[in-house]
């Protein structure tokens, strides 16, 4: 089995080379089912991705908060590329591994080189104005948070003018 936290760096090393950022921690446990996880930092962004048990994870954002105050990736990419997230299931960008998987032997190992290879590339072509500093991740987090607290109300009051019997 390959070193998961070197794939990490492997696929996203163009943040490194290309974009400034850093590493300021890489870890890959062996012990706990093949975990791995390597946080990049720049000035402006801090990106964690995770692999546990086989699913690849992502959250961004200001490196000077709280984890807890990081968004996930999949809601990043939703703000920049909604057309892009409308045709992707996230599970199979991230999570799942698929019934001709199973049926052509594609080990798990392969499967999340695969899934770091696709997440690795919409970040790079997608989401490169908070990769390069030119729009703050803070913005980008309010106006995702914002527009979820819009859009829950709207379903809630589908509830308000509903009659109930």
């Amino acid at each position: 089995m390959p070193v998961r936290s070197d794939l990490i760096l492997q696929y996203f090393g163009y943040l490194i080379t290309e974009f400034n950022f850093s590493v300021e921690k890489k870890v890959f446990d062996p012990g706990t089912m093949g975990n791995a996880f390597v946080i990049f930092i720049s000035s402006q962004v801090g990106i964690e991705i995770v692999i546990d048990r086989d699913q690849l994870l992502m959250t961004m954002g200001d490196p000077m908060e709280p984890r807890e105050k990081r968004i996930e990736y999949s809601a990043v990419l939703q703000y920049f590329a909604p057309s892009e997230v409308a045709y992707s299931d996230p599970a199979q960008l991230f999570n799942e591994k698929r019934a001709n998987h199973l049926s052509n032997k594609e080990t798990w190992d392969e499967v999340v080189e695969t899934r770091l290879h696709r997440v690795a590339f919409m970040l790079r072509r997608y989401c490169e104005p908070i990769l390069n500093g030119k729009l703050g991740i803070k913005k980008v987090i309010e106006e995702i948070k914002e527009k979820n607290r819009i859009e829950m109300l709207q379903w809630l009051d589908k509830f308000n003018h509903t009659p109930m019997s």
